[in-house]
C-alpha cells in the first residue's frame, strides 16, 4: 500500500473520503493508514475534517491540489468574493 494509492483514493471521492473507509477499501490496517493520512497532511496533499459516523469519531479527508481540491473554492464574503479568506497558509 503505498501513499499514491491512498491519494488517489481520496482524488476519486471529491465530496471527501472517510478515513475510516480509506483503510478498508485499501486492505490496509487502520495503523498504517494514520501514518499515510499523516504523511499526505504533512505534505499539504489532503485536509481532513471530524465527523461521526454512527456514534464513532472518524475523518473526511479532502484532496487539496487538481482537480479534485478544495482548496481554491471560491468564498464570498457577503456579495463580494474574498480569495484570502481561507488561506491555509
Amino acid at each position: 500500500m503505498s501513499v499514491e494509492e491512498a491519494l488517489d483514493y481520496i482524488k476519486s471521492h471529491p465530496e471527501g473520503a472517510l478515513q475510516s473507509d480509506l483503510w478498508k477499501a485499501l486492505k490496509i490496517d487502520s495503523r498504517k493508514c494514520s501514518r499515510i493520512v499523516a504523511k499526505l497532511l504533512k505534505d499539504h496533499h489532503i485536509t481532513r475534517e471530524v465527523e461521526s459516523v454512527d456514534g464513532i469519531r472518524t475523518y473526511r479527508l479532502f484532496c487539496v491540489s487538481g482537480p479534485c481540491g478544495r482548496r481554491f473554492d471560491p468564498l464570498m464574503a457577503l456579495d463580494a468574493f474574498e480569495p484570502c479568506a481561507g488561506c491555509i497558509e
